[in-house]
């Protein structure tokens, strides 16, 4: 029987200490994230981003993206994809894109058509790069919370439906409950050649009139028409002869001459080609 009495308890061969184990480990973990941070530097050189590319070769990449859609996402993206994209690159992809049976390549065109029309009018002002994508892949009403359809509960406004898809009149993207909500048929001076509301820049369509300015909620820049189209109603009210009345117009028309137009010449040379 072995006695046990008086007995010292064994030592470990080897003390642990906990403390230099720690400060071990916190020493294998240094070592291999500055191994990562190596690799990491090695690959960022050896990668190539699209920041990095020259403008030049951003423009060439946005050329022969054929899709209003996929140029919209692909500017959405970096900041040098939103520079190269240009007027022209959104122009020739509306028109030369997709079939003629394509409904998106139809629909494009109709805005398109509808736009330029306006511009030469001078009843709308010319939208901006940006603006103008947005206007071709507009899916809802741009009002935003001032729709007249606005959903309190999905806090979204009216979706486009049908001819509001290329409705584009008044160069704005609006659903049939603000349409006529924001116009209205005033008996204003017809326009002719001669007619100094012709430069008053005032949206119209078939004798309907747009009544309110808009400011584009994304952006705050002013777009549509220059003017209310109710100014215009009120000179023709308050004056009587022809003289009075055409310089309370022209005073109208020299405020719109301030305003820079984006709108370049050649959109219009690639519509005609």
């Amino acid at each position: 029987m072995v006695k046990t009495r008086g007995a010292k308890p064994l030592k470990p061969l080897v003390e642990v200490d906990l403390q230099l184990l720690e400060r071990l480990e916190d020493l294998e973990l240094y070592e291999m994230e500055k191994a990562e941070a190596r690799i990491g530097t090695h690959r960022s050189t050896l990668d190539a981003s699209f920041s990095s590319l020259p403008l030049e070769v951003l423009m060439t990449i946005v050329e022969f993206v054929d899709d209003t859609r996929d140029l919209y996402n692909l500017s959405m993206t970096t900041k040098g994809f939103r520079a190269s994209v240009t007027d022209t690159a959104i122009v020739r992809a509306c028109i030369f894109a997709g079939s003629s049976k394509d409904k998106q390549q139809k629909r494009t065109t109709a805005i398109l058509s509808t736009l330029m029309s306006k511009i030469e009018q001078g009843s709308i002002r010319p939208p901006s790069t940006f603006r103008f994508l947005r206007l071709l892949n507009a899916k809802r009403c741009e009002m935003g919370d001032k729709c007249f359809r606005y959903n309190l509960k999905t806090k979204l406004s009216e979706p486009l439906r049908g001819s509001e898809l290329t409705n584009r009149r008044f160069g704005l993207a609006l659903c049939n409950a603000c349409l006529p909500n924001l116009t209205s048929k005033q008996s204003l001076v017809p326009y002719s050649t001669d007619d100094p509301t012709k430069s008053a820049r005032i949206a119209h369509e078939k004798g309907s009139y747009f009544l309110h300015l808009h400011r584009e909620q994304a952006t705050g820049d002013t777009v549509g028409p220059y003017f209310f189209a109710i100014d215009v109603s009120r000179i023709n009210a308050s004056y009587k002869y022809r003289v009075e009345w055409a310089q309370a117009v022209e005073e109208l028309v020299a405020r719109s001459d301030k305003v820079k137009l984006l709108w370049p010449v050649l959109s219009q040379q690639l519509i005609n080609a």
